[in-house]
């Protein structure tokens, strides 16, 4: 049961609730009753907001913390872990977990910050393998760097699987070119740095996690590494007479310098939508619709760009759609559903079964996640969804088999050829519908292989560290894709296209060249 048909449940039962009162109530009794309630409610949300237990000051951002605190954190973060996750030894065996417990233990002997705490235990927690369930970087104390004027690195790079590359330079130095092969920083080689880095990075495979890194390096080597300004970089030097290694250095840049520059250089503004729509302008292969689908977010905005857009479909006798879900990281898998219901016109289901482990944690979670406040001091209430887990031993698995939803009627359903492209930054509600797309058969898939697994862990449960309050994930359910295939990879593509040479690009990028080829081509046999 997904989370589209559990919200569904909650408002059902909530108006069959309504519809069921009895005649004679008494309705002073009630009237008052709901009147001191609401006094109560009001007044207890009054004290959450102005009192947050996991709020860190800045001012506390040099705390340190006694072996004893570090060590209880450490405790809390493994039980909480093993309590909620489905199946935390999935990919990596207990006692390899416990022997990087027992090390990380032993080096608890001294005070340390936050950061430095975080340092010790993100890797550990990476080590699972699920990008679901990951320690998050502390924003406090990045956020506190910035403010501060720190100096930021100022090259993009880009991580290969064989190679790091300049991606783009934001100072005046040509000889560091888009490019460029990336040997070395403050003296430590490339290969080092990424190894390092890349155990501060939750994911079940190496392609997502070098997208990731990808993103997040400049904050990622400040955390790990404390790298700062001034920065010396060690390049591969290309010319006719061979390749030489050159180490240049750079000054760091500001954040609004920063911004200024990249917006500069790609002659706009840095900001993305959730999603968007256009009619490709191609000579050869004209009239195409594209969505440029970046995150699952925004469902109430997503309700009213998926009519306009498909009205505008069918008004204009489009035949062919392009949905790009590169680099899309996923978000609720909702919204999943309702664009399906443009495409396809039979049941359908975005996971075949969902596995939910029961634990005090997520039961204290679900209910404060889905039900109305007035259900959760008796969740059982809330339906069959919350009976089942509440009656559930603690440490049991429970299973819900999700049978494919009714055709729901829908007057702009788009019924020419579709085409997805899908890349290593496509992850989590992302791939499960890049799954969906292909079990059902609804469109053909181009690019590479999904970062996120089709069959995978998901919908996190959060938590703070009592001590430390860092702030961690952990997945709470599996789910198991349309087809009931678990085979440990990503959703694999009809058409595969060279990882190299496909990341985000203008609108005349590789992977939807090929795309548009593949309509081209398609329409001449119609």
């Amino acid at each position: 049961m997904d989370r589209y048909t559990m919200q569904r449940e909650k408002y059902r039962q909530h108006a069959s609730r309504r519809s069921n009162r009895y005649p004679g109530q008494d309705g002073g009794v009630v009237i008052l009753f709901l009147v001191v309630l609401l006094v109560l409610v009001v007044g207890y949300s009054a004290v959450l907001v102005n009192h947050d237990p996991n709020r860190v000051e800045a001012s506390e951002l040099d705390k340190t913390f006694t072996p004893k605190q570090l060590r209880k954190d450490l405790s809390f973060l493994m039980m909480t872990l093993e309590d909620v996750h489905p199946n935390l030894y999935a990919h990596v065996s207990r006692e390899e977990i416990e022997a990087e417990r027992a090390r990380i233990d032993a080096s608890l002997d001294v005070e340390m910050t936050r950061l430095e705490f975080y340092r010790q235990v993100a890797p550990l927690v990476n080590r699972f393998k699920d990008g679901h369930t990951r320690a998050n970087p502390p924003r406090i104390e990045r956020r506190e760097y910035t403010d501060q004027g720190a100096l930021l690195f100022p090259l993009d790079l880009e991580f290969g699987e064989d190679e790091v590359r300049v991606l783009h330079n934001y100072t005046s130095d040509s000889l560091v070119a888009p490019g460029t092969q990336v040997l070395g920083i403050n003296g430590i080689p490339i290969e080092q740095i990424e190894e390092r880095l890349l155990q501060f990075v939750s994911g079940e495979r190496s392609n997502f996690k070098r997208d990731i890194l990808t993103q997040r390096y400049r904050w990622q080597q400040w955390l790990v590494f404390g790298f700062e300004s001034p920065f010396e970089v060690t390049v591969l030097r290309t010319t006719p007479r061979g390749s030489t290694p050159i180490a240049r250095t750079f000054l760091g840049l500001t954040k609004e310098e920063l911004i200024a520059k990249r917006e500069a250089l790609t002659d706009t503004t840095v900001q993305e939508t959730n999603y968007s729509f256009t009619v490709l302008d191609n000579r050869l292969v004209p009239d195409v619709g594209y969505i440029d689908f970046n995150s699952f977010a925004g469902m109430d905005e997503f309700e009213v760009f998926l009519d306009t857009t498909f009205r505008f479909l069918r008004e204009q006798e489009i035949g062919d759609l392009v949905i790009d879900l590169r680099g899309n990281g996923g978000g609720n898998s909702t919204l999943g559903d309702m664009l399906i219901n443009y495409l396809y016109d039979q049941p359908f289901s975005q996971a075949s079964r969902m596995d939910i482990k029961v634990s005090k944690q997520f039961k204290h979670h679900m209910a404060n996640r889905w039900l109305p406040w007035y259900l959760r001091w008796y969740p059982p209430l809330g339906g069959d969804q919350f009976k089942r887990i509440w009656e559930a031993p603690e440490g049991g698995i429970v299973s819900f088999s999700s049978e494919p939803d009714s055709v729901q009627e829908n007057l702009f359903r788009f019924t020419g050829q579709i085409y997805v492209l899908i890349d290593a930054g496509t992850y989590s509600s992302a791939t499960m519908f890049a799954a969906t797309m292909k079990d059902y058969g609804i469109a053909t898939l181009v690019g590479e292989e999904t970062g996120g697994l089709a069959s995978h862990y998901g919908e996190v449960y959060p938590f703070h560290l009592p001590e430390t309050k860092l702030s961690f994930g952990c997945s709470s359910k599996q789910f198991m894709r349309p087809s009931g295939e678990d085979d440990g990879l990503g959703v694999v593509p009809d058409i595969t296209i060279d990882p190299t040479e496909f990341r985000r690009r203008p609108p005349d990028d590789m992977g939807l060249a090929t795309a548009l080829n593949l309509i081209r081509e398609d329409r001449r046999t119609r």
